[in-house]
């Protein structure tokens, strides 16, 4: 399987020797660039994250949703996601950040009347885990 730090890191160093040595190859190597970023980042259709700084180097991550019934199980896929993911890249740093630890998450679900269900995820880490989410899952809402 196909690394995705590493294909990014082997598509900007093409850019890079191809700007340099001819500035005319621009427009095909920044729609490589896209493409493997497209390839690598996971698609998100309703969480959208927004980055706050909570403390020096502590931030945070939020992201809600609120849907139908018919919707809460993609919703979930997409929480369940994001969840491996921090767990498989940071596999011994979860917990409180006063206690050392690189990331922690509170997850809440409600109904609604109307039966909408709202998925609210936050996630609390380090710069460098922020950094690390950015790279996987994009930048934050607009």
């Amino acid at each position: 399987m196909l690394n995705p730090l590493r294909a990014i890191a082997s598509v900007n160093w093409v850019s890079r020797v191809v700007n340099a040595k001819s500035p005319g190859c621009r427009t095909r190597v920044t729609l490589a660039l896209d493409l493997c970023r497209a390839h690598t980042m996971p698609r998100m259709d309703y969480l959208a994250f927004d980055i706050a700084e909570v403390a020096d180097d502590l931030l945070s991550l939020e992201a809600m949703a609120s849907t139908a019934f018919e919707q809460h199980g993609l919703v979930m896929a997409e929480v369940q996601q994001v969840l491996d993911w921090a767990w498989q890249t940071f596999p011994h740093a979860k917990g409180p950040a006063d206690h050392g630890m690189d990331w922690d998450h509170d997850l809440q679900v409600a109904v609604e009347p109307g039966g909408w269900h709202t998925v609210t995820l936050t996630l609390t880490g380090t710069r460098y885990f922020v950094d690390e989410f950015v790279v996987r899952f994009g930048p934050a809402a607009d």
